[in-house]
């Protein structure tokens, strides 16, 4: 059988046709170090203040699309950035607007005999941590004021305790980590019968489980500004019962006990 020219042309296309068929898996999966290589590069170029606020380190993510390099993005650490569609390059986030606070729980809880006294704990061998009252974070789907109980449980072993009401909500970054933070203080009481001090091992599965908190009752008003000024709020509760200015704290608060540059 003789193949004339047009049979000739139509045989080669086919042959190209499918060498190409064949050998697309194959170029793909070797220029894959090429594309990383040269994805890793367009990262660095883009997205530079991403990469120094991560220190340097960037994964790279992408993928093909009909055997042709698709999107990519940069993610470094505590960052995101989205990845490009209809032609779109990827724009580096800005952490501090994306960061959302570490949503907290503080509790004054209220022992009344002859005098109002409020329960605080000491770190047992961490005396620089200072004295505080029982706070933490919240859970998911936790409510507050069964955060706050939860809280004091795990810090000091009460569960004889009751919520009374909310006391205020304080937008505050963390005093070492800068962190930002929302805690919700509420004034809780307990019985008259409550112990006067004793060590606790704390539970739970929060940053302090294990530590040994030392807990006691102080009457008020304090004589001296809790850690990270978590008395700010007592005045709120009974202007008595604010902490009296002093050195430790300056001017930080106001004679009914609202803190001077603390807003809700």
């Amino acid at each position: 059988m003789r193949i004339d020219q047009t049979g000739k042309i139509t045989l080669i296309r086919f042959a190209v046709t499918l060498a190409i068929v064949i050998a697309s898996p194959l170029l793909l999966v070797a220029g894959a170090p090429i594309r990383r290589r040269w994805l890793r590069h367009a990262c660095r170029e883009e997205a530079p203040a991403l990469i120094d606020k991560a220190r340097g380190r960037v994964s790279v993510h992408y993928f093909v699309v009909n055997n042709q390099l698709g999107r990519w993005l940069c993610a470094p650490t505590e960052a995101l950035v989205r990845p490009a569609r209809d032609g779109v390059r990827p724009r580096a986030t800005d952490n501090k607007r994306m960061t959302h606070p570490r949503i907290r729980v503080a509790a004054y809880v209220i022992r009344h005999r002859s005098v109002p006294e409020l329960l605080v704990f000491d770190h047992v061998g961490t005396p620089a941590a200072g004295t505080q009252v029982p706070a933490g974070g919240v859970g998911p789907d936790e409510e507050p004021e069964l955060a706050v109980l939860r809280e004091v449980a795990e810090e000091t072993g009460l569960s004889d305790v009751a919520v009374v009401r909310q006391v205020a909500v304080e937008d505050k970054p963390h005093p070492e980590s800068g962190q930002p933070r929302r805690t919700t203080f509420f004034f809780l009481r307990t019985s008259t019968d409550t112990p006067d001090a004793w060590e606790h091992r704390v539970s739970g599965d929060g940053e302090d489980a294990d530590l040994t908190f030392a807990c006691r009752f102080l009457s008020l008003p304090l004589k001296h500004p809790l850690a990270d000024e978590q008395d700010a709020w007592l005045g709120r509760i009974d202007p008595l019962w604010a902490t009296p200015e002093s050195s430790d704290r300056g001017d930080a608060t106001r004679p009914d006990g609202r803190p001077r540059t603390r807003g809700l």
